[in-house]
């Protein structure tokens, strides 16, 4: 391999600086500061906003809804019903941790039921799911960038935080609308400046890098990482 790579970490005051020098090459580096804070635990939440029955659930009353939602493969909760109504906005919320460390997306499966008392046997697995076939709704959550993609249509695919909708094909079907968030760490107003020399490198001269992490008023900030990309 021609030419030669530095790369090192100092600490000058509460910044911390990123310094390269780098052979002009034509080579792609990702060069990561070791040392790093472990990534966070982040809150991942569902949200069923509202339900409509789409067609006669009860044939002598309307329906008494209720959910069964599962989270990153957890078990199933379910949440209180709501009866006599076909129309309901209940805003059932579910959530799971998920440490981002070790996962970048779950899968989310949400089923509808409606109940039936003893006299008109077993509950009714609600059909909320716009393929043939499945009647729940299966999701998965996308955590950087947060997103979801449903297995129900492109109306169930969106960005987290955006009210999704799916809505059954078959009987005793409905319609709902939910949304997906996440609760990540707050970040503090962090900018960063990155200056290099020479300011018009050629090639196979060597480039030195140095980038800073700098709060709102310009001043410099300690971080655990910088991560520099060369193209």
């Amino acid at each position: 391999m021609r030419g030669r790579n530095f790369w090192a970490v100092y600490e000058r005051g509460a910044s911390l600086l990123l310094v390269g020098i780098v052979t002009l090459l034509g080579v792609s580096l990702s060069p990561a500061v070791p040392g790093a804070r472990a990534a966070p635990t982040v809150t991942v939440r569902l949200v069923v906003e509202e339900v409509r029955a789409l067609d006669s659930i009860d044939s002598t009353s309307p329906a008494d809804f209720y959910p069964k939602v599962s989270m990153n493969n957890g078990a199933a909760e379910t949440r209180p019903r709501i009866d006599d109504d076909d129309h309901i906005a209940p805003d059932w919320t579910f959530t799971t941790p998920v440490d981002l460390a070790t996962t970048k997306s779950i899968p989310i499966t949400m089923e509808l039921w409606d109940f039936d008392s003893f006299a008109n046997g077993d509950d009714n697995l609600i059909d909320i799911n716009s393929s043939v076939g499945p009647r729940a709704l299966s999701l998965t959550v996308d955590l950087d960038p947060c997103s979801v993609t449903g297995n129900s249509g492109a109306d169930a695919n969106g960005l987290c935080g955006r009210r999704l909708t799916t809505a059954g094909i078959g009987d005793d079907r409905a319609q709902v609308w939910f949304r997906v968030e996440v609760d990540y760490p707050v970040v503090p107003d962090l900018r960063m400046r990155c200056t290099h020399g020479p300011v018009w490198p050629q090639p196979g001269q060597q480039v030195t890098f140095r980038v800073e992490a700098l709060d709102g008023a310009l001043n410099a900030q300690p971080v655990d990482r910088i991560e520099l990309f060369i193209n």
